[in-house]
């Protein structure tokens, strides 16, 4: 293994998953589907490259929830979305929309995902919007 990296043969049979280094160390943990309600800690970073397009839209709106619940212990967070322009079960502003505490902006594609086109790939990146004073 290296070090760390968690990957799933590690976090398998854990009830509960979290972080064990301490809290500037870096630490990477990769992670199945079904066990992202297994994540007790904060998280600085969530990465998804183009799967939640191919989700429902009530399966996404899922993993935002949880998501946001993680990052909302964070400092920091950002959610870095990678997406294409051809049709799929769930659209971009759907995706972007799901994420009710986040704020997205979309940023330059620096590889291409396809490089034929007429397929683009879409780059975003969201932080959780401050708290509206009453």
């Amino acid at each position: 293994m290296t070090e760390g990296i968690v990957d799933y043969l590690q976090t398998c049979e854990m009830a509960t998953i979290g972080f064990s280094r301490g809290e500037n160390a870096l630490e990477v943990m990769a992670i199945a589907p079904w066990q992202i309600e297994k994540l007790s800690d904060s998280v600085d970073l969530i990465w998804n490259s183009c799967s939640f397009q191919e989700m429902t839209l009530m399966q996404v709106e899922n993993y935002a929830r949880f998501i946001e619940k993680l990052m909302a212990k964070s400092s920091a967070p950002e959610i870095c979305l990678t997406m294409y322009n051809y049709e799929a079960p769930t659209s971009r502003p759907d995706v972007i929309n799901a994420f009710k505490h986040s704020a997205f902006e979309q940023v330059p594609a620096r590889r291409k995902f396809w490089p034929i086109p007429p397929y683009e790939e879409y780059h975003f990146i969201g932080r959780k919007q401050a708290p509206v004073a009453r």
